[in-house]
């Protein structure tokens, strides 16, 4: 008996559960039933009820058995479970008639002990039954004891791995729930573009057009606070046009599919500011571009944002006798960081949170025209790309754009 115990210890202690696979605990129950010289050996599952079990393996006379589930009421183990009781050597059918299953397999002799969690929660027990008495010995307790401690790892850990799979597929769920909102969102967006781009600029047309019409032809019938209401409806509806033209671009941003390949940000850059000296070519601008600027992205999304940032940069540095811009590179550790730096009037860091949003601005327009679109779109761009966009400024000593593209 002894050798037994002994050969069922070393199985417990050499045993390495497979994933996905009942094994181990099959193995315990058949050594269990070996060492006790028992009929019958089971582990059982606490439900979340506390008041059902459901075993997960069952060894019956000569081999296994299948699963079943039992409710605890009146039964041996519920008296395990209350850690009221843990060895019953004789009558146990007698003792416990109510449940029917105990008085139908003969039971006589009944040992169990809880399976306890390292927070001691309880969840589920492990039973050694005969259908003749037991005798309490040294080791009887102690080997059960160990084999509940080694199952509730086991257990503890499976229940561990199942429910991080169901967070896995509830988190799938909801992936695909908020993939098929946004993908009903972006609809609705370009629903919204074809609203604007043909039923908002139609119109606007118009009364455009029609107080031009005016302004050319009837000018001389009209006073003067006549033709100033008409100059404002005309400027009025340019200025909405414009901010039309500038949604839908950030629009265009948004939908436009990536294609990713090299781009050489050096040559972008060469290029928009030489169709800035064209169109400003009063602003005598000092341009210093590193070379070799490469990188990964879309080529023209990435022509999208470096315009941008360099038309601000073009703006804001009108009013320096010696405006300079540049465009560099450096490091952030791994990661490469480009930067646009000007020497313009550069902005209160206070505010700098109103940047990268449409229609935000720091400065009045009286001063600095403009929508407040075009730093909204370089931040749709970067992030599409994966990357980071953030600024650095004081009032009058010009401003820095950083952006990263992984």
């Amino acid at each position: 008996q002894r050798r037994q115990v002994e050969a069922a210890m070393r199985a417990l202690a050499v045993s390495a559960p497979r994933a996905g696979t009942d094994d181990f605990f099959y193995e315990c129950v058949r050594n269990l039933a070996t060492v006790y010289g028992a009929r019958y050996a089971f582990i059982g599952l606490l439900q979340e009820s506390r008041a059902d079990v459901t075993t997960l393996a069952v060894w019956a006379g000569e081999g296994f058995a299948a699963n079943f589930a039992y409710n605890l009421e009146g039964t041996p183990c519920k008296d395990i479970l209350d850690q009221s009781k843990e060895f019953i050597p004789s009558r146990a059918a007698e003792l416990y008639a109510e449940d029917e299953m105990l008085v139908q397999m003969g039971v006589e002799a009944y040992f169990g002990a809880p399976l306890i969690d390292a927070n001691g929660t309880t969840i589920g027990l492990v039973s050694v039954m005969d259908t003749k008495p037991m005798e309490l010995s040294d080791w009887t307790a102690p080997v059960l004891g160990m084999f509940a401690t080694r199952i509730a790892v086991e257990l503890e850990k499976r229940l561990a791995n199942q429910q991080l799979r169901e967070l896995n597929q509830n988190l799938e769920r909801r992936v695909a729930e908020r993939t098929a909102e946004l993908e009903a969102l972006n609809i609705e967006l370009e629903a919204f573009s074809y609203s604007v781009s043909h039923d908002l600029r139609a119109p606007l047309r118009v009364v455009d057009g029609f107080s031009q019409v005016l302004l050319d032809e009837y000018a001389a019938e009209l006073d003067a606070t006549a033709q100033d209401y008409l100059h404002r409806i005309h400027n009025g509806s340019q200025r909405m046009g414009q901010l039309i033209e500038d949604l839908l671009g950030l629009s265009r941003v948004t939908r436009h599919p990536l294609n990713r390949r090299r781009v050489d940000l050096s040559a972008l850059a060469h290029d928009t500011a030489a169709q800035l000296r064209e169109s400003h070519p009063e602003h005598n601008i000092q341009l210093i571009v590193d070379e070799d600027l490469l990188t990964q992205g879309d080529p023209e999304l990435l022509r999208i944002a470096l315009s941008n940032l360099l038309h601000n940069a073009w703006k804001y540095t009108g009013r320096n006798s010696e405006p300079r811009v540049e465009v560099r590179r450096q490091q952030d550790g791994k990661t490469p960081v480009f930067v646009v730096r000007d020497n313009g009037v550069g902005f209160d860091m206070r505010y700098a949170d109103k940047l990268f949003t449409a229609f935000q601005r720091l400065h009045s327009e009286q001063d600095f025209p403009g929508h407040g679109i075009g730093l909204a779109t370089v931040a749709r761009v970067i992030h599409r790309h994966g990357g980071r966009v953030w600024a650095q400024a004081e009032p009058g000593q010009g401003a820095e754009f950083f952006f990263t593209l992984p």
